[in-house]
């Protein structure tokens, strides 16, 4: 059986130290004995806890509340976890322990991000706030259009109408000439 630090569990099941930490103190009835130690004893933990936390960090990414994890922990054999979780030796190569360039280049590329968040969010909410904006303008202009056309139309059909009438009272006037003469 091999045997972690919570440095090395984290970096087997690709989380943050810290969270491996904090899962460890959550689901300690779902660990060995060596994952929450008595005071002052080093935290290690076994293939099992690592593929225990492997499990919940999967669940978790598929957004299954706690409750729901510690169910699941219960009812699931520890042997099912162990084979298609553990992916990582208790050693991991030297280029995972140090920091390399691209490494380096995400954590500042994070770190940018969360300061320009902010800004992205309003610059969001300004685009947002934009596209309502012409979509009211828009709804305007085709009202605005709508009327004018109706009123055209009012206007063409009432000059009909009197041409109508015109026509109407010029067949009366020959008539009435023809009749008189």
């Amino acid at each position: 059986m091999e045997i972690y630090t919570p440095k090395q569990a984290a970096q087997a099941v690709g989380v943050h130290d810290n969270t491996i930490r904090g899962w460890v103190r959550e689901y300690a009835a779902h660990l060995s004995a060596s994952a929450n130690p008595s005071h002052g004893k080093a935290r290690l933990l076994t293939s099992a806890d690592v593929a225990t936390l492997q499990a919940i960090k999967d669940w978790k990414g598929a957004g299954l509340p706690p409750d729901v994890i510690l169910e699941r922990l219960a009812t699931l054999p520890t042997e099912e976890l162990q084979k298609p979780y553990i992916e990582a030796t208790a050693s991991p190569p030297m280029a995972l322990q140090q920091p390399t360039t691209d490494n380096q280049a995400l954590v500042v590329a994070i770190a940018n991000f969360a300061d320009v968040r902010p800004q992205v969010e309003r610059v969001l909410d300004a685009v947002q706030e934009l596209d309502r904006r012409i979509e009211e303008r828009v709804a305007q202009v085709k009202e605005e259009v709508k009327q004018e056309t109706d009123q055209k139309l009012l206007q063409y059909r009432n000059m009909l109408i009197m041409l109508g009438l015109f026509a109407l009272l010029l067949g009366i006037a020959v008539v009435v000439l023809v009749t008189q003469r």
